[in-house]
Parts: C-alpha cells; structure tokens; sequence
C-alpha cells in the first residue's frame, strides 16, 4: 500500500480515527515535533495527526492495513467536493516550470458512480511531490483498471518549440478549449456534466469560451488550486504526470541524449542532475536539443547565442 495523506480533517473525525486505531490494537508513539497531535502505529503502518488537520499513514505491505484504512475512510467521508453532477470533468497540466520536454494538459471525463472509487486511488497525491517512477506508474496502472465507457482522458501536448515562441498562458488557453471541444465534441450532455478547471491565470477570452456550457446548463467552476478540493483537476494532473514522466524516461533512455554519462534529471531547475546535464551539454558545443526550452532563463544566459526571448502573440484563427 501507498502512504495515504488526508487534509483538512476536523478534530472530532480525528479523536474518532484515534479511538478507532487503539481499539484496533494500535501503540501509541511518543510526537518528538510540536505540530504533531497523535503518532500511533499498527504492524508496519504508522499514523500520523498534526495541528494543521492533516493526517498521513507510513506505505505498508501489510494486507490487514488496507482494511483499517477503509474504516477511516468511513468516518472521513469524501476528501473532495462530492459530485453535483453526473459527469465530471477536469483539466489540469503538468511540467509548466520544468526546462525539458512538453507542457502535458490532460482532460478527465468520469461518471458520478465511479467519484468514490477513483477518490479511493487518488487520496491527495500531490503531483509537486517528488516520488519514484515506480509510484506514479502503480498509480496510473491502479487507475486504468477503472477506464472505460465511463471513465476515460483526452491529453494535448504543448512542444518546447511553441513554449519558446508563445505566452504558455496563451497556450494554455488556446489548449484547454480545444480539449473541451475534444470532449463536448460528440454529443457529450453539458447540462449533465460538472466541469473544473484549474486556474493558471485563464483569459477573459477563455472565459466567454466556457459561458456557450453555462449557458447549456453545464456548472463550470475556475479555481486556483482547484485539485486541493476537486477530484476532477487532482485526477487530471496526475494522469499529466505520468504523461510526462513516460516522455522524460524515453529521452533519458535514448544514448543520443547523454553527455560525458550524464543522463537528464527530471527538468527541475532545482535539481543538481538537470543542472549538471545542461551545463555539460553546453560545453560540448551540439546544438540544444528539441527537449530543451530555450526560452528559459537558465538556458539563454548561459548560452551566448540566444537572446532574451520575445514571445509572438496567438491569433484568433490559431485557436481553431
């Protein structure tokens, strides 16, 4: 099993999961940290309540451990905003400040029935969190035994060539719609559908894009940090990770893209390994390859070659 993070879990549902887990037979743990309300431990899976209502359990590989975290769930309820309509639908990006490879934007479609099997997967994975290839990968595979007739993703790419000639705002924009068309596209009911959308900073044009679904009786929801509280947009980014991650491992993979046995790092600017990768590359001499966004800081002063990029407006005809 995972590890399972819960937020903004009240203290009355917390005191109950607490008696619930020394009725279980669980030991109490000394909390060495001042944020930290409760530790208690069962076989190999910790628990963990802090002041700020959030609760984690420690990844365990005992089978017994996942029936204690059904009966939490219970008493839980939904960690999002349950459905208000039948269908939902998301979209959400990834890899927007990374410095290698496309900006992966991908749209969710699921029925109601599925909200709380899905939530069950998902949890509050946090897809800023660095975890291993290995995670996402399970993750996804647990996700994909649900995909069907009612549960399924459209996903758009955004080059690194685009990102360094376009506004990504623009391009977000301009990528959204026509997911949403990709979706609405073939008799898709928006009076029956619930749509949320991430805010990256959404124009006025995107805007009265979405009011034709208003007006036909969808509910649209724009929201900053919408998958913190919506499974639709924490659902779409996840699948935009691991769209990604599959992306970064062909070219790391790939002999071509090496440099004095340097592979590429995960694009990160705060990574040592992306960092050490670029500055290497540099010093050979070999043109940039298609991968990297040259339109970023570290990238254009670094090489004397490029100049600080000024980036093309998107007409009205290119959003077709």
């Amino acid at each position: 099993m995972r590890g399972r993070t819960w937020r903004n879990i009240d203290a009355g549902k917390a005191e109950r999961i607490k008696n619930l887990l020394v009725e279980l037979g669980a030991t109490q743990l000394p909390t060495p940290q001042d944020f930290e309300v409760w530790r208690y431990r069962i076989g190999d899976c910790t628990f963990n309540y802090y002041t700020s209502g959030t609760m984690y359990a420690t990844p365990s590989d005992d089978p017994a451990i996942k029936e204690v975290i059904r009966k939490i769930e219970d008493i839980i309820g939904f960690i999002y905003t349950p459905p208000t309509k039948e269908w939902c639908v998301g979209v959400d990006e990834t890899g927007k400040g990374e410095v290698f490879g496309y900006l992966h934007v991908v749209g969710v479609v699921f029925h109601e029935t599925l909200f709380s099997d899905i939530e069950k997967i998902v949890g509050s994975v946090e897809t800023k969190r660095r975890r291993s290839e290995e995670f996402w990968e399970q993750l996804y595979t647990d996700l994909e035994r649900l995909m069907g007739e009612r549960f399924y993703f459209v996903e758009e790419r955004i080059t690194p060539a685009d990102i360094d000639d376009f506004n990504i705002n623009e391009l977000l924009d301009v990528t959204y719609m026509r997911i949403l068309r990709r979706i609405f596209k073939n008799g898709r009911e928006p009076e029956k559908t619930r749509i949320v959308i991430d805010d990256y900073g959404v124009s006025s044009r995107f805007r009265e894009f979405v009011e034709n679904f208003l007006e036909q009786g969808a509910e649209v929801i724009i929201k900053t940090k919408s998958e913190e509280v919506f499974l639709e947009t924490r659902l779409a980014a996840i699948i935009a990770k691991w769209k990604q991650l599959q992306v970064l491992r062909e070219i790391r993979e790939n002999p071509a893209y090496e440099i004095k046995g340097i592979k590429i790092g995960s694009g990160n600017l705060n990574e040592e390994s992306t960092l050490k990768w670029i500055k290497n590359w540099h010093k050979s001499g070999k043109p940039w390859p298609w991968f990297v966004r040259k339109s970023y800081r570290t990238i254009y002063r670094l090489d004397e070659n490029l100049n600080k990029p000024r980036k093309n407006k998107i007409f009205q005809e290119s959003e077709s």
